[in-house]
């Protein structure tokens, strides 16, 4: 079975060499095709800048990539500002560009739960979504 979420520890890590080798280890880790999977997992239009601005102004925030097959949006977002992992909020995020922000569901986010289940001694079981410009986004969490 493939990894829905790759784990984004800092900016360093949104770098595009550092990128591909944290898709090729997890790629080995699962018996995985690397180029294969650097291709569901890779980088569109704003997402970079968006997951680089954000690990660099928000701390207290984990950022996953979502496997873009997965129906489970662009990126899992966790606030770890609690000790308690239920009490973690979760946020599945749906990039749009310049789209208006708003919390709503979309077919691209069906799987989100699924997603943040896998994370669950990490965050809360459930994750609200979020759909919107990234920049919008931005603000909105850092």
């Amino acid at each position: 079975m493939s990894p829905l979420l790759l784990r984004l520890p800092g900016p360093g890590s949104c770098r595009s060499d550092r990128f591909r080798s944290r898709v090729r280890r997890l790629a080995l880790r699962h018996g995985l095709c690397p180029r294969t999977l650097l291709a569901r997992f890779a980088f569109k239009c704003d997402e970079q800048h968006f997951a680089r601005a954000l690990l660099s102004r928000a701390t207290h925030l984990w950022l996953w990539r979502v496997d873009q097959a997965g129906a489970a949006g662009d990126f899992v977002v966790v606030d770890m500002s609690s000790p308690d992992p239920r009490r973690r909020p979760a946020l599945a995020l749906d990039l749009k560009l310049g789209a208006d922000l708003r919390e709503a569901g979309s077919h691209q986010l069906r799987h989100r739960d699924a997603a943040v289940a896998s994370l669950a001694c990490t965050a809360a079981t459930e994750a609200t979504p979020l759909i919107g410009d990234g920049r919008a986004m931005l603000d909105h969490l850092a």
